[in-house]
């Protein structure tokens, strides 16, 4: 048998306010895990950008219109907040190569992403040690609606080279 809620939505909790969520939901014995409410003290360990639905169905007992006798509870998959921000996730990159002078203009199309916290880093690695690392020229006005980034590259550690280098970038 399956429910289908039409209109169902999600209120947030703040951090502030964990512990007292918790403690109702303790003192209405929603706990379908059976592991306590220990983590109240530690709202720092809770991801409130993660939620799980927790369904509970009560038959009626001996007393006709009291519902007391209680079924498993049913948990959701955990649902993740849309708004909140992960990972940068690259979809596509204008070029791939630049002058060692560097100032070249890239446009980097990517998932959702917040202008505050942005930073373009170059770097040259080898058999794991970092030998080169500088950062894009970038704005916060060069993020568009939130999905590309326009930055310009760094000039190289030497414009003496004679072969390519292979430099990496990321956030």
């Amino acid at each position: 048998m399956s429910y289908t809620f039409s209109n169902l939505g999600i209120q947030c909790v703040k951090k502030k306010d964990i512990e007292e969520a918790l403690r109702l939901r303790e003192e209405i014995r929603v706990d379908p895990f059976k592991t306590g409410y220990s983590h109240a003290k530690q709202p720092a360990t809770i991801d409130l950008n993660a939620v799980r639905l927790c369904f509970q169905v009560f038959l009626e007992g001996q007393q006709r219109g009291r519902f007391t006798e209680p079924l498993q509870p049913v948990v959701s998959d955990v649902i993740y907040d849309k708004k909140a921000m992960s990972d940068l996730v690259i979809c596509k990159l204008s070029d791939a190569c630049a002058s060692v002078a560097g100032g070249k203009e890239i446009i980097l199309l990517c998932e959702k992403v917040a202008k505050e916290d942005i930073s373009v880093r170059f770097y040259e690695e080898q058999h794991g040690h970092i030998l080169w690392e500088d950062v894009g020229e970038f704005q916060h006005s060069n993020v568009h609606k939130q999905v590309a980034i326009s930055f310009r590259t760094p000039r190289y550690r030497t414009l003496e080279i004679e072969q390519s280098v292979m430099v990496s970038f990321g956030e």
